[in-house]
């Protein structure tokens, strides 16, 4: 559409589909040791450690949630994209100091497609606070997996997966916190998730997953 309104010939203009193979995700295998929590309900997500993604609001939330007492685990898949000066963990410490909270735990080394896999096994909710998606690969996956899924109600999951997770409210605002980034301009709009309604989203999916199952169906479009 953006093409076509900007003079391309239409008849020039294909859609490629995103390459990802269902079946991969419908097999049986390992759990990844770290991020098994035993005793645990456990709250994944999977980014590059970027405003885009919203951390901060994903910590937040979670920590706002889930009291130091609560066996509630958040697994952090994560590596540094911005800063090479500070690692993840540095970040969430900094971001949850002085805070009482469950545990969050951080993967920050490199994963094979099969460990990847694993991770997704090993956890019980895929949680994404993003500021928008051009397709959310772990979201994807993790619905692929049958896993329930909590992540803003915006952009390019809502397009091929609307319905079948929780979607989180938001309000679009100018992008903030990436000024060094010269491709995103005060004129655009990016989704800032609503951290109440993500502490609530996170809240049902615990409460789901310790009373009754979750069953998660859709199809691949």
């Amino acid at each position: 559409e953006v093409y076509a309104a900007s003079g391309v010939d239409e008849a020039k203009l294909f859609v490629v589909p995103f390459a990802v193979d269902p079946a991969l995700y419908a097999s049986q295998g390992e759990t990844l040791p770290d991020a098994v929590c035993e005793g645990s309900v456990v709250l994944g997500s999977v980014f590059q450690w970027t405003e885009r993604k919203n951390p901060q609001a994903l910590l937040r939330a979670f920590a706002g949630e889930f009291r130091v007492d609560e066996k509630v685990t958040l697994v952090l898949k994560g590596y540094e994209g911005d800063d090479p000066t500070q690692s993840v963990e540095d970040h969430v410490k900094q971001i949850l100091s002085g805070v009482l909270h469950a545990p969050v735990r951080v993967i920050s080394r490199a994963l094979s497609s099969v460990e990847m896999l694993a991770f997704y096994r090993s956890i019980d909710c895929y949680v994404s606070a993003h500021a928008g998606e051009g397709f959310g690969l772990p979201i994807a996956e993790s619905l692929l997996m049958g896993k329930p899924v909590v992540a803003t109600n915006w952009s390019a999951p809502v397009e091929y997966a609307g319905g079948c997770f929780r979607g989180v409210d938001y309000q679009l605002t100018p992008p903030k916190w990436i000024a060094w980034q010269p491709f995103y301009t005060s004129d655009q709009r990016w989704a800032d998730v609503d951290v109440k309604d993500l502490e609530a989203a996170q809240d049902d999916v615990v409460d789901l997953k310790t009373k009754a199952p979750v069953v998660v169906k859709w199809e691949w479009l």
